[in-house]
């Protein structure tokens, strides 16, 4: 479904992140507390994120485009509102901020 949203670019996380981020709040409650995080590594196209996995020696899963395609007109509500959203707005963390 990616590849269907054309050159916009993604902002990715990695789930080990969210999952560091995520122990960080439950062992440090107090700091945390009514706050809310942008999380984001790279902005990265389809086509980008597909030479990425080439380089590290693996192929980028992709499901074929029927497929997709399918999914995102059955599940119109969730799936394909999702992917209209990524398309037409997309995220906007500051990816440039490190603290």
């Amino acid at each position: 479904m990616w590849e269907q949203i054309g050159d916009k670019k993604l902002q990715l996380v990695s789930t080990k992140d969210i999952g560091w981020f995520a122990v960080q709040a439950f062992f440090c409650p107090d700091k945390f507390r009514y706050v809310a995080l942008s999380l984001a590594g790279d902005e990265l196209t389809q086509p980008e994120g597909v030479v990425i996995f080439k380089v590290v020696g693996k192929e980028m899963p992709i499901a074929p485009c029927l497929v997709s395609s399918a999914l995102k007109f059955f599940m119109k509500e969730a799936l394909g509102a999702m992917f209209q959203w990524f398309k037409d707005v997309g995220y906007s963390a500051d990816s440039s901020v490190v603290k």
